[in-house]
C-alpha cells in the first residue's frame, strides 16, 4: 500500500489528498508532526526527503517529494487516461503551468496561513501585496474562461490544474485573505467542492445546495 506522509493542516498535503479520495486509492497516511514538534526536522524524515518538506508519497521504492510530482504520478498511474492530466500537448502544458503558479505565486498564501496558525514568523513582508496580485491573476482568468461558457482551469473539464490550485486558495482566509472580492473564485470553489469524492479539511467546509 502507497504511504503518504501527511499533514492535516498543510495545503500542499490536502491537494494530493484530493486526488487520492477522487481516484478511490487507499493509502496509508502517516501523520507528520510538523508543530509543535518539528519532526520536519527529524533524521528519519529527512531521510525520506532531504529538503525537510511535506508531503512524500512512498510506493514501494519509490519515493516522491514536492506535491506537482505526486499529483502527475497518482493520475498517470491510477487515473483514467487523458482526464486529470490532458494528453494534449498544449492542455498538458498549461496544466504544468498551473502547477508552477500554485508552487511559487501561491505560496506567500501558505506562509501566511502558517505563520496565523502557529504564532511563528512573521511571513516575509509583502506576501499579503504578492498574495493578492497572484489572486488577481486567477480572478480574470476564471472570469474570462466563464465568458466563453468554460468552467474549470484547464479545458472543459476538472484537471491536476484546479486542485492544485484550489487548496491554498480556498484556505486563503485562514490568512486572513478574504475572497469576497474574487466572485469568478468564489464561484470556482463551489464548483470544486461538488466534484464527486471531494473531501474536506480544516478550513475548508462542505457546498451548501444551493450556494458557491
Amino acid at each position: 500500500m502507497m504511504i503518504l506522509h501527511d499533514y492535516i493542516l498543510s495545503s500542499d498535503c490536502y491537494k494530493v489528498r484530493l486526488l487520492i479520495a477522487m481516484l478511490g486509492l487507499k493509502v496509508e497516511l502517516r501523520k507528520i508532526n510538523v508543530f509543535p514538534g518539528h519532526e520536519l526536522d527529524s533524521l528519519a524524515f529527512r531521510l525520506l526527503n532531504p529538503l525537510g518538506r511535506i508531503p512524500v508519497l512512498e510506493d514501494d521504492e519509490l519515493v516522491l517529494r514536492e506535491p506537482g510530482a505526486i499529483l502527475t504520478y497518482l493520475s498517470l498511474r491510477h487515473g483514467p487516461p487523458n482526464t486529470w492530466l490532458p494528453d494534449d500537448p498544449a492542455r498538458h502544458a498549461e496544466v504544468v503551468l498551473w502547477l508552477e503558479f500554485a508552487s511559487r505565486e501561491l505560496e506567500p498564501v501558505s506562509r501566511l496561513r502558517f505563520d496565523a496558525i502557529t504564532g511563528v514568523g512573521p511571513a516575509p513582508a509583502g506576501d499579503v501585496e504578492k498574495t493578492h496580485a497572484a489572486l488577481a491573476v486567477l480572478e480574470d482568468h476564471l472570469a474570462a474562461l466563464e465568458i466563453t461558457g468554460a468552467d474549470w482551469l484547464v479545458g472543459n473539464a476538472p484537471t491536476l490544474a484546479d486542485l492544485a490550485v484550489f487548496a491554498p486558495v480556498a484556505l486563503a482566509p485562514d490568512a486572513e485573505i478574504p475572497l469576497d472580492t474574487y466572485p469568478a473564485i468564489w464561484r470556482w470553489i463551489g464548483r470544486v467542492k461538488t466534484l464527486p469524492g471531494f473531501i474536506v479539511m480544516p478550513g475548508v467546509m462542505p457546498s451548501l445546495v444551493g450556494v458557491v
